[in-house]
């Protein structure tokens, strides 16, 4: 049978921080904080937070948007097919 280790979660580590040190055992709370970990996890949060504000400020976009965007990469013979499908 193998051996797996199962990851620690920030939140296990949290619940095990504030247990022991509501049970006056300071010195095993600070053991189980990990502050860089701790800090990168709330960095990656707000940044998170940012991302999907940024996004839903800028919505989506048009489809002439869309069209234009994709349109670029395409041939002349393709181009001039989706044109006559759009204008008929």
């Amino acid at each position: 049978m193998g051996f797996r280790v199962r990851p620690c979660t920030s939140g296990k580590v949290l619940s095990k921080t504030a247990a022991a040190a509501i049970a006056g055992e300071t010195a095993v709370a600070a053991r189980h904080l990990n502050i860089p970990v701790l800090t990168r996890i709330g960095m990656l949060a707000l940044k998170v937070r940012a991302d999907a504000a940024a996004r839903t400020r800028a919505g989506a976009p048009s489809w002439e948007q869309l069209l234009a965007t994709e349109a670029a990469t395409w041939t002349l013979p393709e181009a001039l097919t989706i044109a006559d499908l759009l204008t008929n």
